[in-house]
């Protein structure tokens, strides 16, 4: 405090930060992504462990041992699903589960669509119930997938469905467990999965899916398992954790699924990367392929999109992730459905010994390996670094329009600083933003008069909306001069709004926030009223390259040319509209049926601090 108080200490700071802000800014940044890259490695992270010592998969016995009759039931599932293509083999299903004294119920629910004229869908989930035998209701774990049959886009799950069956035969013998067990097959991927989870938590997630009551539930879903196999053999497991808005689920459950994979002696892997290297080992290969891994699940997870049917339950506050068969030719490996049966059967029996939630361990992580973790105590420190230039500059702005009143003539309780020059930082925004949140309204009001699809004309909405509001900055930017206080006053609000946002979002999804941080903090540090021409070109170019909508565009377009090289480069470009038109469409579609808040995040508060930047950049300074 007395360092604080000090006024001749406060110049000496104040004079090392207006002289070397650039320096300290250039270095922080340089440090924070150093310091991020090298967390990828074994020797700077964390070696995965269990917090939650009631799990005991060490003393789990595993006695799941259907030999043929596993191979049976899902022959005859397969005939059954080539008999009744396009539609759930509900009767088949029921009547497996009830042959084993089950409580089975059917879940409807009906699925209005947001736009246009508004068609109807319906569909229906079917969950099993076994109760536990010597307890109450209280608890339950769940083991789910979604229905896909051959006609799917995804690879058929029937392999997950007939190893469900032929679990609850073998979990029906015993008397110890503590838990009831749910078998849930939903319809429609994840709308099915919401829609039975809006029943079970007799909920309304979206005003556009209603779901009819559940004739019976369980107690407090502990864990979820989620099965995505689609044949007897495959080569090793990939497990999916990402799930809505970044979220994920507790790092034990995670340790749980890889430490039993290993009893079984089946290969996993994260992010489609198989950890060959062992643990805490220095070399350059083994970190190239953690940072890869990481960076896939930074790519991932900063989407804010679920990576399969476990990530709608993380909002309810339940641990749930994914396990994908993989089949690959390039590996000699060999696992069965049997062995992947045991592996289920040690994770519900340990989860089986819960004594309470799932709390001792971590929510916020980052994984290089299956082996290894970053936790928050460890990530944040150079994410901080990474993002601290924004401040720095804010800072220094700060002080530089303390240093130029000071020098005025005219007396500080009569300061001529025109506070007027900086109501668009607020104003225009907050008309635009509005408006783009308004597709749905629109399409209602036009839809009837035109006949343009619905994925057209919220594209189109959408650029002719972003259109108007740069033509709007630009006039009231071009030709009018302002002075270099009320310049520094401008820039200083609009890098302490991105900074606030950026340091708010990194405790939420780190991901998306590393992500934006490394795209705006180079830019809105480095522009100056008074740059020079060829200075100023480049930092329009790479303004227009930032913005959301230009930037998830080039993504698709980068996608479309590693998955077809050969093609001449403005094919690319061309093909590459309609995918994007897709993607604004599915994102703005999940605002509404998920209460996905990407396109709120976008309009609300990305596009926003993008536009100030540009009006910055285009203010000029009159001397």
């Amino acid at each position: 405090m007395g360092l604080l108080n000090d006024s001749k200490s406060q110049k000496k700071m104040s004079a090392i930060l207006l002289q070397h802000s650039n320096k300290i800014s250039f270095l922080s940044f340089l440090c924070g992504i150093a310091w991020f890259a090298i967390l990828a490695s074994d020797v700077f992270n964390n070696k995965t462990y269990f917090s939650e010592n009631a799990l005991l998969p060490g003393l789990v016995v595993r006695e799941f041992n259907p030999r043929s009759s596993l191979s049976r039931l899902l022959d005859a599932l397969k005939e059954e699903a080539s008999a009744h293509p396009e539609t759930m083999p509900t009767a088949w299903i029921l009547g497996h589960f009830r042959q084993l004294g089950l409580d089975v119920y059917r879940n409807n629910y009906t699925v209005v669509y947001p736009f246009g004229l508004k068609p109807v869908y319906t569909g229906s989930n079917i969950y099993a119930v076994l109760r536990a035998p010597k307890v109450a209701s209280t608890e339950t774990i769940v083991i789910s997938t979604p229905y896909r049959d051959y006609n799917n886009i995804h690879e058929n799950t029937l392999a997950s469905i007939a190893l469900m069956i032929e679990l609850a035969q073998t979990f029906r013998k015993h008397s110890y467990w503590s838990k009831d067990i749910i078998f849930l097959i939903t319809q429609h991927e994840n709308i099915g999965f919401q829609a039975w989870l809006d029943a079970y938590h007799d909920v309304s997630t979206s005003e556009f899916m209603v779901s009819e009551r559940l004739r019976s539930t369980s107690g407090l879903i502990q864990g979820v398992i989620n099965l995505e196999i689609n044949e007897f053999h495959f080569s090793h497991v990939d497990i999916k954790i990402e799930g809505l808005h970044g979220q994920l689920p507790n790092l034990d459950l995670f340790n749980l699924v890889v430490e039993l994979c290993n009893r079984e002696e089946v290969p996993t892997s994260f992010q489609s990367q198989v950890n060959y290297f062992p643990s805490k080992i220095l070399t350059w290969e083994s970190w190239l392929h953690n940072f890869n891994t990481m960076v896939r699940m930074i790519s991932l997870q900063a989407t804010g999109l679920p990576t399969g049917g476990h990530g709608l339950f993380h909002r309810f506050g339940i641990q749930a992730l994914t396990l994908k068969s993989v089949v690959s030719k390039k590996s000699s490996n060999s696992v069965s459905l049997i062995q992947m049966g045991r592996i289920l059967e040690g994770i519900i029996r340990s989860l089986n010994n819960l004594l309470e939630k799932f709390h001792q361990s971590f929510f916020f992580y980052l994984l290089p390996s299956t082996r290894s973790y970053v936790s928050i105590g460890l990530y944040m420190p150079p994410f901080a670094l990474i993002a601290l230039p924004v401040l720095i500059k804010a800072l220094y702005l700060y002080l530089s329009i303390q240093a130029l009143e000071s020098n005025n003539e005219v007396c500080s309780s009569q300061s001529n600083i025109n506070y007027w020059a900086i109501y668009d930082i607020f104003s225009v925004p907050c008309m635009f933003s509005i408006a783009l949140l308004f597709p749905p309204v629109m399409l209602n009001i036009l839809k009837s008069r035109f006949s343009y699809k619905t994925e057209d004309f919220i594209y189109f909405y959408i650029i002719v909306v972003l259109i108007a509001w740069l033509k709007f900055i630009c006039q009231i930017n071009l030709g009018r001069d302002v002075t270099k206080i009320e310049f520094a006053i401008k820039k200083c609000i609009v890098l302490l709004l991105l900074g606030g946002f950026m340091y708010t979002l990194a405790l939420v999804n780190i991901s998306l926030a590393l992500i934006l941080t490394l795209l705006y903090v180079p830019i809105s540090i480095s522009i100056q009223y008074n740059s020079g021409y060829l200075v100023s070109f480049l930092q329009y170019i790479y303004l227009l390259v930032i913005n959301p909508f230009v930037f998830t565009y080039l993504i698709v377009v980068a996608q479309s040319y590693f998955n077809d090289i050969n093609a001449n480069w403005w094919t690319h470009f061309e093909r590459s509209v309609a995918g994007h038109k897709k993607l604004v469409l599915y994102t703005v579609e999940d605002m509404h049926f998920f209460n996905n808040w990407n396109f709120q995040i976008a309009c609300l508060v990305i596009l926003p601090i993008w536009y100030n930047l540009w009006s910055v950049k285009m203010l000029a300074v009159k001397e």
